[in-house]
């Protein structure tokens, strides 16, 4: 089993209007000076094939589609994202870079950068308004948690250190809550049960909206 260290994602201030987030798309930029959407979209692309029954697309199409929302124009005002780095034990191999293999959970590959900085898992929160709220939309001063975990490291706690930072850090910041929507058959359900997410009705088609507060 693999130690992990969570770090946030670089800050990186949202484009001006007509403008894109200066990274194309499929170029990771990540220890560079800025972080943007082509960094996330990766992750977002497998978030969206989480079942093997329904795999994405890929990035193109999810760049184009609903989701986007969540990643486009990367930077916005309340935009927060936390980064998880597989630790190799001494004397490990590490070349070899993720791949692109399914899973039945939420997935990510790393951005393409070297294996040594590539992330293998990622969560963020965004606000949307109204008229771009998406399954796990509430209110627009309610950001919504995504998270995505490779699947050479599910099983092994990533998810669950990546959210609980995030989830803390956001606190930090004066976010008083956070919800999501997951698949009722999404194994990922479970987890954020016992990371205090609570269940507050239906966020679409078979997924479950769910609340979390952090004024406790």
């Amino acid at each position: 089993m693999s130690d992990f260290r969570i770090v946030p994602a670089p800050a990186s201030p949202a484009p001006s209007d007509g403008a894109s987030d200066g990274n194309p798309v499929g170029t990771a930029s990540f220890g560079a000076p800025s972080f943007g959407t082509a960094d996330l979209l990766p992750f977002l692309v497998l978030v969206d094939g989480w079942s093997l029954d329904s795999p994405s697309a890929g990035e193109e199409p999810v760049l184009a589609g609903p989701l986007a929302r969540y990643v486009t124009d990367w930077g916005r005002e309340g935009d927060l994202a936390v980064l998880g780095y597989s630790v190799p034990e001494e004397g490990e191999n590490d070349s070899a870079a993720p791949t692109t293999e399914r899973s039945a959970e939420p997935t990510a590959e790393g951005p393409a950068t070297s294996s040594a900085e590539a992330p293998v898992g990622a969560a963020w929160i965004r606000r949307l308004p109204a008229e771009e709220a998406g399954a796990g939309w509430v209110s627009a001063d309610v950001p919504e948690l995504l998270v995505a975990v490779h699947p050479e490291h599910q099983g092994e706690g990533l998810g669950r250190k990546l959210v609980q930072t995030l989830l803390g850090l956001a606190k930090l910041t004066g976010v008083e809550a956070v919800s999501l929507a997951v698949d009722e058959a999404n194994g990922a359900l479970a987890l954020f049960e016992k990371l205090g997410f609570a269940s507050i009705g239906r966020g679409g088609h078979d997924e479950v909206l769910m609340l979390r507060s952090l004024t406790d």
